[in-house]
């Protein structure tokens, strides 16, 4: 009889985890694989639940109808947060082409999902969170769902009144229909399965024209001007990005998870992490008018903190040219007044303004968003010993090679889009004691060498924010990368070619340069032409294409003899040998001059018992005895 109970709680746990499960896990809601373009897709995302679900580490990958699985998000940025009801907007890198601005985009420009693939959310442990196949996918629920055409997209049924249900079937759950995007600033109600074939209430929906904001509690009223917008630089030089810095004008650091800045229509970017003085935001892809714009910083139960316009927002906002910046004369410095601002040509991303402008700036009004009345135009002398940063940029990421591995001046670190960046330094004291895993914010200046992009730094322009584990390297094919692509990588192939400092690997579908670095003391004696190998590194681009570069020994494994076996550690060898080789230089003069000393000794001695002799029996001169 105990048996019976016991069998019959255990039912009912898996019923009501399996219940729980349905209402609450997120949800992939949408998937174009092709617009205009066959790069204009996306993926969209929805959390049915009544609580904020956070995707820091979260993954988006794609498996293709042969089984292969790739990335399209590698990695979700820290602070990344879906709240309850909302959607979230994933879209390709550099080919979205909607009008609804993207929440994030893939990790890679190449990276891209296509027909008869699967889509599949994973947690940060690597469980599966929802996945959709369709066509003659190798992976889906219940059954595969229809391939959809350019420019139409499939959708969870009841997508029309905002609501989607899940009932663990791709095919019932998913139509075909005209593309319609949704991103973070709209909501919308989860159908239960129980409940898919019951009718919905005008009550029981989001107004999708005016969306309610699920997304944050309301938990703190701030003050206007509390946090400050501080320096602008949307109308960025070729190569660079847009970027707004914020500023805290208090003196205990604030929490930024839940703020917001925005446009004077959509969402610009989700803010995380905390501010104790500076906290500057890249803006990407594009999203500031060059014309014109207004930026709102908003607290996370929706308040205009701050606001700033420029361009043809009015008469009285200035219009800035590529490279210049919209600063605050005084960080911080709140009156209320438009004289606040200048139009700088030097911008200073989370730094100090340096104000090298014109004779006469303009300025920018900063009450509320309209114009003032009438305004004084504020004046700034040109600082003509001052050096514009050309491609000022941050980054945030987890340092991959560490200062010494390659070279004493440069190092990787993995941004949080899944790029790899090389940061280099004039001097290695520019660097703080850094190790792989350390999670870092980077601030310098852009620039290349042999056409491989990086971040040139001086002394504090690195500050270290904790430590992250590295996550699992992407496995690749060549025929997947484009020629800028970079990251944390393996690939498996065959060596067809060595070479004094590197190697060629051919994986079947495209072959890419091994470059051994000196410094990393990597032996490769044991690999031979012909050998199947799987290498794993970090992938740069510079101007002879794309190259890879193992970190150590370990990061080379034979397919049929393991890892390549560390060469002896010829330095300590020589060091060893710097004080035996003298030793044994002086011990060998003294055994000689020792024997040398004793040759002549006998020498010296048998020649005086000769004389001696002689001395006792001289020879008889007459000739007798």
């Amino acid at each position: 009889m105990k048996e019976r109970y016991y069998l019959l709680i255990i039912f009912l746990g898996l019923f009501l985890a399996v219940g729980a499960r349905a209402d609450s896990h997120l949800l992939i809601s949408q998937i174009q694989l092709a617009g205009e373009t066959s790069t204009d897709e996306f993926v969209e995302i929805f959390n049915p639940a009544d609580a904020a679900v956070t995707i820091a580490d979260w993954k988006l990958v794609k498996k293709t109808s042969s089984g292969s699985q790739s990335n399209l998000v590698s990695a979700f940025q820290a602070g990344m947060i879906i709240g309850p009801r909302k959607y979230f907007l994933i879209t390709h890198k550099t080919g979205y082409l909607g009008g609804v601005t993207a929440d994030t985009t893939y990790s890679g420009s190449s990276y891209s999902v296509a027909a008869n693939n699967a889509v599949i959310l994973l947690d940060a442990s690597g469980t599966i969170v929802d996945k959709v196949g369709f066509g003659e996918a190798s992976d889906f629920e219940g059954a595969s769902a229809v391939n959809p055409e350019a420019g139409q997209s499939l959708k969870r049924s009841g997508w029309e009144s905002g609501a989607v249900q899940d009932t663990d079937n791709n095919l019932a759950d998913f139509t075909v229909g005209a593309s319609s995007p949704r991103n973070s600033s709209w909501g919308g109600v989860y159908i239960p399965p129980a409940q898919s074939n019951q009718s919905t209430t005008s009550s029981q929906l989001l107004d999708n024209g005016n969306p309610t904001d699920y997304r944050y509690p309301t938990v703190q009223n701030f003050e206007k001007g509390q946090l400050l917008i501080n320096e602008v630089y949307p109308v960025a030089d070729t190569g660079e990005k847009e970027w707004i810095e914020i500023f805290n004008p208090g003196s205990a650091a604030v929490s930024l998870d839940g703020w917001t800045m925005e446009d004077g229509r959509d969402l610009i970017a989700s803010l995380y992490g905390s501010i104790l003085k500076y906290s500057a935001w890249e803006i990407t892809p594009a999203r500031l008018n060059n014309d014109g714009d207004t930026i709102k910083l908003k607290s996370p139960n929706g308040q205009i903190i701050d606001i700033v316009s420029y361009g043809k927002m009015s008469s009285s906002t200035p219009t800035l040219r590529p490279g210049e910046s919209l600063a605050r004369k005084i960080d911080g410095f709140n009156s209320g007044s438009v004289s606040d601002f200048v139009i700088t040509q030097t911008p200073t991303m989370g730094e100090k303004n340096i104000i090298t402008a014109a004779a006469e700036a303009d300025v920018v009004s900063e009450d509320n968003g309209e114009p003032a009345a009438s305004s004084t135009p504020a004046t700034a002398k040109s600082k003509t010993t001052t050096k514009k940063l050309t491609g000022a940029v941050s980054a945030n990421g987890i340092v991959l090679v560490s200062p010494g591995t390659f070279a004493l001046t440069y190092f990787y670190i993995l941004k949080d889009d899944g790029s790899a960046m090389q940061i280099y330094g004039a001097k290695k004291e520019y660097f703080p004691q850094l190790t792989v895993g350390d999670y870092i914010y980077v601030y310098g200046a852009m620039g290349s060498i042999a056409g491989e992009e990086r971040i040139k730094v001086k002394a504090g322009g690195i500050k270290k924010m904790g430590k992250k584990d590295l996550p699992t390297p992407d496995e690749i094919s060549l025929d997947e990368l484009d020629e800028e692509a970079t990251g944390f990588v393996r690939v498996s192939g065959e060596i067809t070619e060595k070479k004094s400092a590197g190697m060629y690997l051919d994986d079947g579908a495209g072959e890419i340069y091994v470059n051994l670095k000196k410094k990393a003391n990597i032996n490769t004696r044991d690999i031979l032409s012909g050998n199947k190998v799987e290498i794993t590194g970090v992938l740069i681009s510079n101007n002879k294409g794309l190259s890879l570069l193992p970190r150590s020994n370990d990061d080379i494994k034979k397919s049929d003899a393991g890892t390549v076996a560390a060469p002896k550690d010829a330095s300590a060898l020589l060091k060893i040998l710097k004080y035996v080789l003298p030793t044994m230089a002086a011990l060998g003069l003294g055994v000689a001059v020792y024997f040398w000393r004793v040759k002549k000794k006998l020498i010296f001695e048998g020649s005086e018992i000769v004389e001696e002799k002689m001395e006792i029996n001289p020879p008889a001169l007459d000739g007798r005895g």
